[in-house]
Formats: structure tokens, C-alpha cells, sequence
């Protein structure tokens, strides 16, 4: 009976720390499409296609929704632009690669939609604070979802580049498995004692 007790306690103490720690976090299905950026571009200078990719990073729900164009300034030749939106830290964050280098945008949003200006003809992501003369919202547009990524692409070390994630986070999906196995042997060693009794 004391066996049964203390496994019981170890089991639920762990299930306890897991959940409060957010190692262990409740499996929750998020539609980031309602997070797709409004892109800002200018008139004669619009995107050709879009493609949203889940990314998630460890347990934080994440998107890249990548822009193309057909070329990049004055070179003909495929300009993906991704845009980042995860879900952490109680917030949407969007992180935005600015010539090779990542940061996190402090843009302005429209609903829970964050809009991003693109720059002319080299297309870089940047903050969108007031109307821009010869700019165009694009709040209507086509996109493809896809499982893979059109260009190359590492979501995790773009948000931990940015400093925004803490690392913990990002790994507690290892975390998490070590704990769900924890209590798996838990509820076995429970099971056993409860046919021995």
C-alpha cells in the first residue's frame, strides 16, 4: 500500500511540474492562417506568389509565410521573403530576414493579422508604421499551404537569433518526451501493483 501511495504521488508531482513548467504543454491545433501577413508593396512592384508553411518551433506554434518574386533589384531570378509569425510569450511575434540577417518586427497590426511593408524592387521585410505614397495593402490574396519550404530555412534559430524564445522553450520538446516516459513508467509501475494487491 505504501509502494502504491508513493508511486502515485511521484506520478502526479511530475505531471504537476510539467504542466506548470509548460515542458508538457496541453496539444492544441492552431489555424495560424488567420495570423497571414497583410503585405505592403509597392504598385508596380507586387509579389507573384505566396506560400504558408507550419514551422513550429518545439511547442511554439509558428508559420513562415514566404513571398516571391521573379527578381531581386535588377537580377532575374527567384526573391523568396519569408515572414515568421509564432505564438509565445502570450503574443504574436514576427520575425522578418532583413538582408540575410533576422530580427524580430515591431509592426503594427490589423486584427491579428501583422502588416509588413516590403521594400522596392530588393523586397525587404521592414516595420509598416504609417502609409507609404505609391504603397498598396494587399489584404486579399492567394496562397499555398505546403509542407515543405521553397527556400532554405531554420525557424527555430531565427527566433532564438532574435532572442525573443528562450532556448528552454525550443527544447522542451525533448524535455517533454523525457517526462511523458517518466510518467508512462510511472502509470505501468501502478498498474502492476494494482494487480498484485
Amino acid at each position: 500500500m505504501l509502494r502504491y501511495l508513493a508511486i502515485t504521488w511521484i506520478a502526479v508531482f511530475l505531471a504537476v511540474l510539467a504542466f506548470y513548467s509548460g515542458i508538457l504543454p496541453l496539444a492544441v491545433a492552431v489555424d495560424l492562417s488567420i495570423y497571414r501577413p497583410i503585405p505592403v508593396v509597392f504598385r508596380d512592384d507586387a509579389f507573384d506568389r505566396a506560400v504558408m508553411v507550419v514551422d513550429n518551433c518545439g511547442s511554439v506554434p509558428a508559420a513562415v509565410f514566404w513571398f516571391h518574386w521573379g527578381y531581386d533589384g535588377p537580377e532575374r531570378r527567384d526573391d523568396w521573403e519569408p515572414i515568421v509569425v509564432a505564438l509565445h510569450s502570450g503574443g504574436i511575434h514576427v520575425y522578418a530576414r532583413a538582408h540575410y540577417i533576422w530580427r524580430e518586427l515591431d509592426t503594427v497590426f490589423n486584427g491579428s493579422r501583422p502588416v509588413v511593408l516590403f521594400g522596392y524592387l530588393w523586397h525587404t521585410p521592414m516595420e509598416w508604421r504609417a502609409p507609404v505614397p505609391g504603397t498598396v495593402a494587399v489584404y486579399d490574396y492567394s496562397y499555398e499551404v505546403s509542407d515543405t519550404h521553397p527556400a532554405e530555412i531554420d525557424v527555430c534559430r531565427a527566433m532564438d537569433v532574435c532572442s525573443s524564445v528562450p532556448s528552454w522553450i525550443a527544447a522542451s520538446a525533448g524535455a517533454a518526451s523525457l517526462v511523458t516516459g517518466a510518467l508512462g513508467i510511472a502509470a505501468l509501475a501502478i498498474s502492476y501493483i494494482r494487480r498484485s494487491v
